[in-house]
């Protein structure tokens, strides 16, 4: 960004520059050949026409620059790794079986994983380090793909399973631009507004609320315009509103104080679906 800045102010000055050099030297040829002050004012009116094509010159090179930029940003979003591709229909999760089940899951930073969660417990996930867990959380969810093993969601694979059946929540759950209300319905697509506002209520968000001015207030992409803590609190109350299939609340990621993830981990355990931390 700096050096396209750069680019682009040398070459709008650059016309300017030039212009103020001819300018001088048609006064001072007009001058010295005594030529009369009309001639030199068209002299220097057509210099200015002859400018105005450099300085649209400037502008296509500022933008030629910021073509160049966005060019290098999309080659890399493109090369990133793809999601696991959704294929098939998507069926019910099956409640007679366990709500996740790893059989010899190896991620891809070679950390196993196996045990099984039932429906309606809460457990918390130990063993590796914090991006090794988030890493297993995101597998569960179907977003990632593990290397080896088998991992089964209510007795189906993750991508098998309807999206509203596994809520991840954590840092890497999208904050999308505008308003509050449309943020939390992605975990809740029916909540009316008293659901909303208790949600953001049991999640200490009441003073966001009310700064911004109400559910309608816009916030912007990823939550630019809201502190860390806002943020993490956001995506807590997303998790207060849903949790009634399995929830995966990464606490560690979101960085939450031991009274909001009480606070949470009691309000999941209360809706009947199996929760692991």
């Amino acid at each position: 960004a700096t050096a396209r800045a750069r680019l682009g102010a040398a070459a709008r000055a650059a016309p300017d520059a030039a212009g103020a050099v001819a300018a001088c030297a048609v006064l001072g040829a007009a001058a010295a050949a005594g030529t009369s002050p009309a001639t030199a004012a068209g002299a220097l009116a057509a210099l200015g026409l002859a400018l105005q094509p450099m300085r649209r010159l400037a502008d296509v090179t500022d933008r030629r620059q910021a073509w160049r930029v966005a060019e290098a940003q999309l080659d890399r979003a493109l090369a990133a790794p793809a999601l696991p591709m959704r294929r098939g229909e998507r069926r019910a999760p099956r409640r007679d079986r366990p709500a996740v089940r790893l059989d010899r899951v190896v991620l891809e930073d070679g950390v196993a994983a196996a045990g099984t969660l039932a429906v309606g417990d809460v457990a918390r996930l130990v063993g590796g380090d914090a991006a090794s867990r988030r890493r297993l959380m995101l597998a569960i969810a179907g977003i990632e793909a593990p290397a080896s093993g088998r991992i089964r969601v209510f007795g189906r694979g993750p991508a098998s399973l309807p999206s509203a059946a596994v809520l991840y929540v954590g840092p890497e759950t999208p904050i999308l631009r505008g308003d509050l209300a449309r943020n939390l319905r992605l975990a809740a697509p029916r909540a009316d507004d008293a659901a909303l506002r208790a949600a953001l209520s049991a999640a200490g968000l009441e003073p966001l609320v009310e700064r911004l001015g109400g559910l309608d207030a816009r916030i912007a992409e990823h939550g630019a315009d809201l502190r860390p803590d806002e943020r993490s609190r956001l995506r807590a109350a997303r998790a207060l509103l849903g949790g009634r299939g399995l929830t995966l609340l990464d606490g560690e990621g979101l960085q939450l104080d031991a009274e909001t993830s009480s606070r949470l981990v009691a309000a999941l355990r209360s809706k009947g679906g199996a929760t692991l931390v």
